[in-house]
């Protein structure tokens, strides 16, 4: 069993929370890394500020090789972090964000006005507008009333744009886990950036082998930083699986600079 904990880190204790990625290993008398474990990346605050991986090596597999890996009654265990720390944000998929009274008054007059047709189409006009800069440049360079009533958006399946728009009804998306590549996707091309965070959060949380060329290619597209940076220390960590897949030799022939950055995060390790 190995374990990090991360109680005494001033982030923590600031009210932030942090972000994880680990690699517990064993070194041998060779100085090769041995029963190579990843952790996945991790959400760590002031309620959860530890991580217990269960299953690292069996007692008896290590005293079976006694002379390789306990040289003198010596175990060497090796370990990497690399964790990101943000202030808890107004975009969550958790938590419930405290609304004045004041607010709550005028978000109940805005629901008012959107059940009537009289002020429905302003309303929501209004809305696309101050959430993406994209609606609102559309809206502007409408000509016509019969123009500016209508938004295609062809390119996305329906079930993907209606719950685009109720996140920008409510600032939330109760589908993000099931549609998250399609909602970085909208959020991207609509530059609606709560959206893009909460969409990226939600891959960061699934990120696997299968699947961390597929959302790394994505962050590179869409300018999903935060989740870039967990994929190429992932694929780092795990270069020996992921470097064999087609997936890769994909990075590799249409984002060769990505590949200088896993490269660099090799040599300098950070």
């Amino acid at each position: 069993m190995a374990s990090v904990n991360l109680a005494d880190s001033d982030y923590l204790n600031a009210g932030c929370s942090i972000r994880a990625l680990c690699k517990f290993s064993i070194l041998n008398t060779n100085g090769k890394e041995e029963y190579k474990s990843i952790v996945g990346v991790e959400n760590f605050d002031e309620n959860k500020n530890s991580y217990c991986l269960q299953k690292f090596i069996e007692r008896s597999n290590l005293l079976k090789r006694q002379s390789e890996l306990l040289p003198d009654d010596r175990l060497t265990i090796c370990f990497e972090i690399f964790y990101l720390c943000d202030d808890i944000t107004n975009y969550s998929l958790s938590k419930e964000i405290p609304i004045e009274e004041s607010l709550n008054m005028f978000l109940n007059d805005i629901s008012k006005m959107l059940c009537s047709s009289a002020y429905y189409d302003c309303i929501i006009k209004c809305i696309l507008a101050a959430r993406s800069e994209v609606f609102r440049l559309t809206l502007e360079n409408k000509l016509t009333e019969h123009e500016l009533n209508i938004i295609e958006m062809n390119e996305f399946r329906l079930e993907v744009v209606k719950e685009m728009l109720n996140f920008l009804y409510t600032g939330r998306s109760h589908k993000i886990d099931k549609l998250a590549i399609e909602m970085l996707e909208i959020a991207g091309k609509y530059k609606i950036e709560g959206l893009k965070t909460i969409a990226a959060e939600s891959l960061l949380n699934s990120l696997n082998l299968e699947n961390v060329c597929e959302y790394l290619e994505k962050s590179e597209i869409y300018s999903a930083e935060i989740l870039k940076e967990f994929c190429l220390r992932f694929i780092y960590l795990n270069a020996d699986e992921i470097i064999k897949s087609e997936k890769w030799s994909k990075i590799v022939n249409l984002y060769p600079l990505l590949v200088v950055r896993i490269f660099n995060i090799a040599v300098n390790k950070c």
